[in-house]
């Protein structure tokens, strides 16, 4: 006899439930986590991706009832994570999976401080922190055929701190800077190659 098409009525369905609760639930205190998951190991083949995405599309949204009675369930005590450390090993293979181009956030080697554009140079003599470069500074230097010496600082000259033109950048001394930022307007080295 099939069921295809027929369904249990709720009487069966109460029945059906209270004889697996506990106990009687063949999967009680059976972990399926780890190594005992069906799928450890596994990927899913392009295709059954597909599928699977197929069938998400028509899924009800969550309610935001649902997602924090879902919330409330993970945290502290209930969370399956709750006492437990990775060790050192896994955090350092965590950091390194996310460094760079790996990094959902990496943005090419280029990121803005203040509104100066900075990028990524470790092998630079002047880098700074994890080797970030102003970019200005590269600029300056490309254009003089070296490195700007120590005491040698840029300056933007229409004062948008992100217009990195050759033309718009003067090497000063800091106390040329210091001054010219001060009112006494004093001569400025313009950018010449060596």
């Amino acid at each position: 006899m099939s069921f295809l098409g027929r369904h249990h009525s709720e009487e069966s369905k109460q029945k059906m439930r209270k004889a697996s609760e506990g106990k009687n639930n063949p999967m009680y205190g059976v972990s399926i986590k780890g190594k005992n998951h069906p799928m450890w190991g596994r990927r899913h083949s392009k295709e059954a991706r597909k599928k699977m995405k197929e069938a998400a599309k028509g899924r009800k949204k969550v309610s935001e009832e649902t997602k924090r009675k879902m919330s409330e369930a993970q945290k502290g005590e209930k969370s399956a994570w709750w006492g437990k450390h990775h060790s050192e090993k896994t955090k350092r293979k965590l950091s390194e999976s996310k460094k760079g181009k790996n990094n959902p956030k990496w943005k090419g080697g280029i990121t803005k401080v203040r509104g100066y554009v900075f990028i990524l140079k470790p092998e630079h003599p002047t880098s700074i922190g994890i080797g970030y470069v102003k970019r200005a500074r590269l600029v300056a230097e490309k254009k003089l055929g070296r490195y700007l010496y120590p005491g040698e600082i840029t300056h933007h000259k229409n004062g948008i701190k992100d217009d990195d033109r050759a033309e718009n950048i003067k090497v000063m001394t800091r106390g040329e800077h210091t001054s010219f930022h001060h009112g006494n307007r004093g001569k400025h080295h313009e950018l010449q190659p060596v």
